[in-house]
């Protein structure tokens, strides 16, 4: 997201780009717990229902989270680790 420099943008301005960062960064924790939950086979606790099944577009995104933030690994060892997951979940029937 390109922003004009801090300076331009008014107090109020300030506020509505923090709490739009806010709620991106909680909806992504919100679906890391939902495919970490799947991924280990924590169903039906606290963080995740049974019902609560990953969808495509939710897989797509976390797969893009993750090829986007890691720095320290090669792009083909997250892939390797994603298809990991994606077994996992699909083995333990969390996609829809």
């Amino acid at each position: 997201m390109n922003l004009p420099p801090a300076k331009l943008l008014s107090k109020e301005e300030r506020k509505l780009v923090i709490l739009k960062a806010q709620e991106a960064r909680e909806k992504i924790f919100k679906l890391v717990v939902k495919i970490i939950s799947w991924q280990t086979r924590s169903m039906d606790s606290i963080a995740i229902k049974h019902a609560d099944k990953v969808t495509n577009h939710e897989w797509i995104r976390y797969k893009q989270h993750l090829l986007n933030i890691s720095k320290s690994e090669s792009t083909e060892r997250v892939r390797d680790k994603l298809t990991q997951t994606y077994n996992a979940i699909k083995e333990h029937g969390g996609f829809k």
